[in-house]
């Protein structure tokens, strides 16, 4: 605080002035003087000119009266501006203090939003739970489905995938000719120990189908195995048959779209 101005209340052809009364604190007569002392406080000052027999009152700092927002200009009423909080948030005075908190919110939850500028709750997740997106609604919480020889193992924060075990070939005797492959054969073993065998393979596998095929006996140099499709209309490495007839020979076919290729 400091003095900005005095009342003189001993001059000539004026009343004295005797008391000054302020908003609170009662009456406050001159002191011995004869002076009543006019003092600012915080943002206000008291400028007192002798020469001109004033006092000027006047704020030391600016006071702001708009505020500017990203829609709109608020502007205090009663020298009061209300502050409302809008979709999830929440605002709260104390003191001198204006909180801003989000509201609507539950633990642990993963957030959303919506058409309305809100946010939705899409739950809590159980160990391995992903958001999982679908087109034109709101993502679901669902874990990961394992595939064959596939294993998924969910912990919290964390996903193990992993190979189950090695594939087994499907082992399948052949000694009748001839042998039409099924569809579950893999590994044929084939013995000739009496006869000579034809292994026919299917016209129109899947691309990409293997299959072995193994002189289990040793017996085909004595008794061949040959080796073509159902009425040989698909070349096995551009031939209608091959053949085999050295002891415990084995190849391997795999299916290429249009015929095919042993390796």
């Amino acid at each position: 605080m400091s003095q900005a101005g005095q009342f003189q209340s001993g001059t000539p052809g004026m009343t004295p002035v005797e008391t000054i009364t302020g908003n609170s604190g009662g009456p406050v007569p001159p002191s011995a003087g004869g002076n009543i002392n006019l003092l600012g406080s915080g943002d206000v000052t008291v400028a007192g000119n002798a020469g001109t027999n004033t006092l000027t009152i006047s704020l030391s700092g600016a006071v702001a009266d708009s505020f500017p927002t990203d829609s709109g200009t608020a502007v205090p009423a009663a020298g009061a501006l209300t502050i409302h909080g809008g979709n999830n948030i929440a605002t709260s005075g104390a003191g001198s203090t204006v909180t801003i908190d989000l509201d609507g919110t539950t633990n642990h939850t993963l957030q959303i939003g919506n058409a309305s500028g809100s946010l939705t709750s899409l739950g809590v997740a159980t160990n391995g739970q992903l958001p999982i997106g679908s087109t034109g609604a709101d993502p679901v919480l669902s874990t990961l489905t394992a595939g064959s020889g596939i294993s998924i193992t969910n912990g919290a924060g964390s996903i193990t995938i992993a190979a189950t075990s090695t594939s087994l070939l499907t082992y399948t005797l052949v000694n009748t000719t001839p042998y039409v492959v099924l569809a579950g054969d893999q590994y044929l073993g084939v013995d000739t120990t009496f006869m000579p065998i034809t292994v026919q393979l299917p016209n129109a596998p899947s691309t990409g189908r293997v299959i072995v095929i193994k002189d289990r006996s040793g017996t085909a140099a004595l008794n061949s195995i040959t080796v073509t499709t159902v009425g040989g209309v698909v070349l096995i490495d551009g031939a209608a048959t091959f053949v085999m007839n050295t002891a415990y020979e084995a190849i391997q076919v795999i299916f290429n779209g249009t015929f095919y290729e042993i390796f």
